[in-house]
């Protein structure tokens, strides 16, 4: 479950610039659930902050019973395995120099600890990519030789391989 309790986020100035104030959510295990609000009103400033990313000036998240307030080192570290956030613009989150499929298989890589180039490895990222809708023809391109659509499916079966208790997606359908 996720909680947050009275969060504020501030960006430094001069002058500083309050993108959220006073916000309170909970979202229960297993729901899914959206925000919506105009262009600038804060949804990424809030999803930044869940996942911490972006400081917290005021309030606390809680993240399945544990204080995940601007996490530091190895609490961060931990958070990234448990919760992921899918970016609105794909490019800034795959490598252009990497195949689809190899993009996919060190994320795999990442949550199981083998060796990227593993069999298992590239059976799973095979598999999550199916799952997204990525067509086998595309698992060896280029992020550049796929659609807009493509890579935020490509995106989300990276952010899958964590299988993360928080999945939040910043403007998916982008």
């Amino acid at each position: 479950m996720l909680e947050l309790e009275n969060v504020e986020v501030t960006y430094p100035g001069p002058p500083p610039s309050t993108a959220v104030k006073g916000i309170n959510l909970t979202v229960p295990t297993g729901s899914t659930v959206g925000l919506v609000g105009e262009s600038g009103s804060g949804k990424s400033s809030i999803a930044r902050a869940a996942i911490g990313l972006t400081p917290v000036t005021k309030g606390r998240i809680m993240l399945d019973g544990t204080d995940v307030t601007n996490p530091k080192g190895k609490a961060l570290r931990l958070l990234r395995g448990r919760a992921q956030l899918v970016f609105q613009d794909p490019h800034a989150s795959l490598n252009p120099r990497m195949e689809i499929a190899m993009a996919v298989q060190e994320a795999v890589s990442v949550a199981t600890g083998k060796r990227i180039t593993s069999q298992s490895c590239a059976v799973t990222a095979l598999d999550l990519l199916d799952k997204v809708g990525v067509p086998k023809a595309a698992m060896r391109r280029y992020p550049h030789q796929l659609s807009g659509g493509q890579l935020q499916r490509v995106s989300i079966a990276r952010a899958l391989a964590l299988e993360p208790s928080l999945m939040i997606l910043d403007e998916v359908t982008a």
